[in-house]
C-alpha cells in the first residue's frame, strides 16, 4: 500500500513539473517522514516561487529547514520558530534542479520535493 501511494505521489509530482513553465508558484507537497509522539493534525505548508521558499506551520517549537540536492548534499539550512507565521527564505544560492526539503522539529520530520528552473 505504501508503495502504491509513493508511486501515485511521484506521478503527480511529474505531472506538476510538466506544467511548471506556466506557473508563478508551486505548492511543495510535504508529508510526514518520521512522526514523533507529538504529531499534530496540521501539516506544514510550503510554496516555492522562483527561488523564494515560503513556509508556514501552526505547530509550536523550533524547526530546522534543510534543502538537499539530488546527491543528498545539504545546500541550504535554516532554523525557524513554528507558530503559524509565514517565513520566507531566499534560495538564490541554488542551481536549477530537483531538491528535497526537510523539516525537523518537535512534531517529527517532514519532507517534500520541488524543482527550480
Amino acid at each position: 500500500m505504501k508503495r502504491l501511494i509513493a508511486i501515485i505521489c511521484f506521478v503527480l509530482f511529474l505531472s506538476s513539473i510538466s506544467g511548471m513553465g506556466n506557473r508563478t508558484y508551486d505548492k511543495v507537497l510535504i508529508k510526514v517522514r518520521k512522526p514523533s509522539i507529538r504529531l499534530t493534525d496540521e501539516e506544514p505548508e510550503a510554496i516555492i516561487s522562483g527561488k523564494q521558499l515560503r513556509i508556514s506551520f501552526k505547530d509550536l517549537g523550533a524547526y530546522t529547514l534543510s534543502v538537499e540536492n539530488e546527491s543528498n548534499e545539504v545546500e541550504f539550512i535554516a532554523v525557524f520558530s513554528a507558530d503559524g507565521t509565514i517565513y520566507s527564505f531566499d534560495l538564490s544560492i541554488l542551481d536549477d534542479g530537483y531538491y528535497r526539503l526537510v523539516l525537523e522539529g518537535p512534531a517529527g520530520e517532514y519532507e517534500g520535493y520541488f524543482f527550480i528552473d
